[in-house]
């Protein structure tokens, strides 16, 4: 042993003191060249003892063989414990992770059943308004929503397109009423435009028939008026006629009367003459004359 020590695995680590300021190899200056120290070599056997690992450890391999079986069974054990915590957590997590997109999903469904639920009562209320006496109430077909809520998600309302008088103008109040009624919401259905479409050739129709209308009006006028014409023609020439008549008759009459006359003139002529009668004017003056 020569008096030496046991050795020291980091004794080749301990290097001599430098000075501050100790430059790199080959800056150094003259006071570090002319220390007393010298440097401490580094054997290849320390170097290697430092550098050993526990997989190069003969004696930590031998405690590694050494364990039981037990231990390690009981480690391995742990790890698929470990393991099955942390599939429980994730299920748990992609469950929990599931339940809120299913929340989600019925969030979104009970908007948009509510959405069509306002959309459709606000199109059939307007039908109904401006449908006036000429269309019947809304009625509506529902849809159960997820909240146990019942939304309208399509409706109708019965518009009366039948023709109610034979009066023209009625007729075309009709059509303009139903065409109003059809047209009223502010995105009218396909089937709204057809009902639009027929109100207005409805409209059209009844525009014809009082165009049709007032012309036989007009000739019913006209032949009222001829009619009446020919009653005064008629009852002009029956006055005419009548006039001619009476006019013959006191002709004739005023011919009776002159033959009377003069054959009452002759006759008493013919009395003065025999002296039955006397003058005109003996008569007439004894007659002043008694008077």
């Amino acid at each position: 042993m020569n008096g030496v020590g046991p050795v020291n695995n980091f004794a080749n680590a301990i290097s001599p003191f430098s000075p501050v300021g100790k430059q790199a190899v080959g800056e150094e200056n003259t006071e570090s060249k002319t220390s007393t120290f010298k440097p401490v070599l580094e054997s290849p056997e320390s170097n290697k003892s430092d550098n050993r690992t526990e997989k190069d450890d003969p004696n930590k391999l031998m405690d590694r063989a050494n364990r039981p079986i037990e231990e390690e069974k009981g480690e391995q054990e742990s790890g698929s414990g470990a393991r099955e915590e942390n599939r429980e957590e994730a299920d748990a997590d992609e469950a929990e992770s599931k339940k809120r997109r299913q929340d989600i999903d019925v969030q979104n469904q009970i908007r948009d059943l509510a959405a069509r639920d306002r959309e459709v009562r606000n199109h059939e209320r307007a039908h109904s308004a401006l449908g006036g006496v000429y269309a019947g109430a809304p009625t509506y077909t529902y849809r159960r929503g997820p909240d146990g809520v019942n939304y309208a998600v399509s409706g109708e309302v019965s518009i009366s397109s039948g023709r109610i008088s034979e009066d023209p103008r009625a007729n075309i109040q009709q059509a303009q009423a139903i065409r109003r009624a059809a047209l009223a919401p502010a995105d009218p259905s396909p089937q709204d435009r057809r009902v639009a479409a027929s109100a207005a050739q409805m409209e059209a129709d009844a525009r014809q028939a009082l165009v049709e209308k007032a012309q036989q009006e007009r000739l019913a006028d006209s032949e009222q008026r001829m009619e009446r014409q020919d009653q005064l023609r008629e009852a002009q020439e029956q006055r005419e006629e009548r006039v001619s008549e009476l006019a013959q008759e006191a002709q004739q009459r005023e011919q009776v009367f002159s033959a009377v006359r003069a054959r009452n003139l002759d006759l008493n002529q013919r009395l003065i003459d025999i002296g039955v009668q006397v003058s005109s004017a003996d008569s007439g003056s004894v007659v002043s004359e008694s008077v």
